[in-house]
């Protein structure tokens, strides 16, 4: 079993990237991607900063699809509810994701053997308990897109450090009343 442990900063959120280390802080994996309102896409790329996999979105909707693929080959699928439904199937390789947003948890099986287990630690780091090396990097790309993902999509719940910034919250019409008051009244005319 390894343990990983998934370092996030404020940067994170604009900019994208983060890094994955064991408990030595030696780096394993490095992630990049774009975490938008309307597009989603994480890469992971190992500590020499070589491509291994992918996560991008397929399709947009209530349930939009996203597709996990090394190069061209696609490795698997699945589709996301708004907010995240704490049951995620994975087709082509046939994982099932347990995830608890709230509780930042996730647990990922294939059938009954349990792949990975991740959680937040002593120090608010997701930590992430690997069983099967031989998927290692893939189960580390979903579990950071997950993360990601429930973060973006449950913004409220996160710790202080996530939170949206000024310049985002003001057009936002959960968290300015003026705007949200004039974006109904304009619905409202049409």
């Amino acid at each position: 079993m390894i343990h990983l442990i998934l370092h996030q900063t404020q940067a994170t959120q604009q900019y994208g990237s983060s890094w994955v280390t064991d408990q030595t802080d030696q780096i394993f994996y490095f992630l990049r991607g774009q975490l938008h309102k309307y597009y989603y896409q994480l890469q992971i790329n190992d500590n020499k900063n070589m491509f291994l996999a992918e996560i991008k979105q397929a399709s947009t909707g209530i349930i939009p699809r996203f597709k996990i693929q090394a190069g061209q080959k696609k490795i698997g699928s699945f589709g996301l509810a708004l907010p995240m439904h704490e049951i995620i199937y994975i087709q082509r390789i046939n994982w099932i994701v347990l995830a608890h947003p709230k509780k930042r948890e996730y647990f990922i099986f294939h059938g009954k053997k349990l792949l990975l287990h991740g959680y937040l630690n002593n120090k608010k780091q997701l930590q992430m308990d690997i069983h099967q090396t031989s998927d290692q990097a893939l189960l580390v790309l979903l579990t950071a897109f997950l993360d990601r993902y429930q973060q973006t999509i449950l913004p409220l719940s996160l710790p202080q450090k996530f939170k949206l910034n000024y310049h985002q919250r003001s057009f936002n019409p959960a968290f300015n009343p003026q705007f949200k008051n004039n974006y109904q009244t304009k619905i409202r005319r049409r």
